[in-house]
């Protein structure tokens, strides 16, 4: 009797194949097989995707350095304008500390000025008016080191307010043109006969002259007067005509002599018993020399703001003559 020998069976709950692999473990070496070829499996992201994600954190670090290099290139170049500002600082500095206090700052500014006119009898001659020492003026433009070239001398009286100029220490004739009158070399007073220091804009009292010891005729070797409108102005004083004011004027070798007078009907308000006081403010205008001024120079806009002038008072006193 032939017996057939059997082959033993398995148990059921075995791990492994007859290859002694487990078929779980094949599948997972599948799906990650292809995953690695770009086949998507279940649960499993794809090479590309993979690829993605692992770079990312390196992309983000790139630019966080690219970031980082733009503000270390943005403070290099604030330091560099920092210290450019504290160079100039520090230049401000050395320029104020050299400068002196007239230049950062007219002296004459904070006050305002009154000097006294003396008066004197107005006796208009040929060659014009002589008046004494007595009547010279002040010229405190000075004080902020401004020229000083010119012997300026006021007087008044019941006929009007006369002047004398004597410009020296020249070495070319005054520019003046009839055409430029206000451009021209010469001498120019401004008045306020009712004296309103706190007024910025001219009224009907103030006035504006302009006398120049040449500029006039074919050869311009005239002496020439004006009475010129002031900027801003609200009110205007009564016009005159232009021969109604006196002039005379001559050249010299070393500069010129010029006077002139105001007559008394050509000053809108002029009365010195009930209006003793008055605005004045006066400028010597030279081209080769300067503004010599009573006060303020043209910086500031003296032509055309009466808080800005000087104040006069019309002195009883008569300046004698020397003579006397």
């Amino acid at each position: 009797m032939l017996l057939s020998q059997a082959s033993p069976q398995a148990p059921a709950n075995t791990l492994t194949t007859k290859r002694g692999h487990c078929p779980h473990l094949k599948l997972q070496r599948k799906h990650l097989t292809d995953s690695l070829l770009g086949q998507k499996g279940p649960g499993m992201p794809s090479q590309r995707q993979f690829a993605s994600e692992s770079l990312r954190p390196y992309s983000q670090i790139s630019n966080l350095k690219s970031q980082i290099s733009n503000l270390k290139s943005q403070i290099s170049n604030l330091k560099s304008q920092i210290s450019n500002l504290k160079s100039q600082i520090s230049n401000l500095k050395s320029q104020i500390s050299t400068t002196p206090m007239s230049q950062l700052l007219d002296p004459t500014f904070p006050f305002r000025f009154e000097v006294a006119i003396r008066q004197h009898p107005l006796s208009w001659k040929a060659g014009g008016l002589e008046l004494p020492d007595a009547c010279r003026m002040p010229s405190w433009g000075a004080l902020a080191d401004h020229p000083l070239y010119a012997d300026v001398r006021m007087a008044w009286s019941p006929a009007g307010i006369g002047f004398t100029v004597r410009a020296t220490d020249k070495r070319q004739l005054p520019w003046c043109r009839d055409s430029r009158v206000e451009e021209s070399d010469g001498f120019q007073l401004l008045l306020d006969t009712r004296c309103s220091p706190n007024i910025h804009r001219a009224n009907r009292y103030c006035h504006r002259f302009h006398f120049m010891p040449i500029g006039g005729g074919p050869k311009r070797d005239i002496p020439i007067a004006a009475m010129l409108p002031i900027h801003r102005a609200r009110q205007t004083p009564t016009p005159i005509p232009g021969r109604k004011l006196k002039v005379a004027g001559r050249c010299k070798p070393d500069g010129y002599e010029l006077s002139g007078l105001i007559p008394a009907d050509a000053l809108t308000g002029f009365d010195p018993v009930e209006h003793p006081r008055m605005s004045i403010w006066y400028a010597v205008i030279d081209r080769e020399k300067g503004w010599q001024t009573f006060t303020l120079n043209p910086e500031f806009p003296v032509a055309e703001d009466p808080s800005l002038w000087g104040e006069a008072t019309l002195d009883r006193r008569v300046a004698a003559t020397p003579n006397k």
